[in-house]
This record gives C-alpha cells, structure tokens and sequence, in this order.
C-alpha cells in the first residue's frame, strides 16, 4: 500500500514537470514563431505533447490518490491552459495568416483595375 501512494506521488511530480516542460515550449513558440516559422511549429507540437503527457499523469495519480495531492492537480491545472492557449495562439495564426493572404490578394488587384 505504501509503494502505490509513492507511484501516486511521483506520478503528480511527472506530471508537474511536463506541465512545465509544456508551458515553457509554448513560451518558446511564440518568441521563435515571429524569425523561423518551422521551428515555432515543432515547439508548438512539443508543447502540445508534454501537455497532454501532463494531464494523462495528473489524471491517473488524481485517480488513485483518494486525498488530495497537490501536485497533480497543479500540473493538471497547467497543462490545460497551455493546451488551452496553444490552441488559441494556432487559431490566431490561422487567422491571420488567411486575413492577410486575402488582403496580399486584393492588394495586388488594384493596380489592374479599369
């Protein structure tokens, strides 16, 4: 019984470290996004994986811990607003990327009008 109550509380550490792990890619995604693109990218998509790694570990030592434990319910709590504003921050992206596409486009049709 004491070695499962240990595996829970290492798993909320797991779970806290990634959680952090995450949150500092994403970090790194938007300072690198603005120079290199690409690279922005697969820091968005370590961010995306240490995430969802976090909130799989938070949810099983929440799971098997009948009292509280605080760090996976921390690394919990921070890997769902990082996923949460790793998916805001794409759709920006997007958006933008699309606005500015159509607007390139009508931009460019001026001049050959009339």
């Amino acid at each position: 019984m004491d070695q499962n109550k240990e595996i829970t509380k290492a798993f909320g550490i797991v779970s806290l470290v990634l959680s952090i792990l995450g949150l500092a890619f994403l970090c790194c995604c938007l300072i690198v996004f603005i120079h290199i693109s690409i690279l922005g990218l697969c820091f968005s998509f370590g961010s995306a994986v240490f995430s969802v790694a976090a909130l799989v570990f938070g949810a099983i030592s929440l799971k098997k811990q009948k009292n509280h434990n605080t760090t996976a319910l921390t690394g919990l709590i921070i890997s769902i607003v990082t996923i949460v504003l790793l998916i805001l921050i794409l759709t920006l992206i997007v958006v933008l990327f699309v606005f500015f596409s159509y607007a390139m486009d009508w931009l460019s049709g001026l001049g050959r009008m009339g």
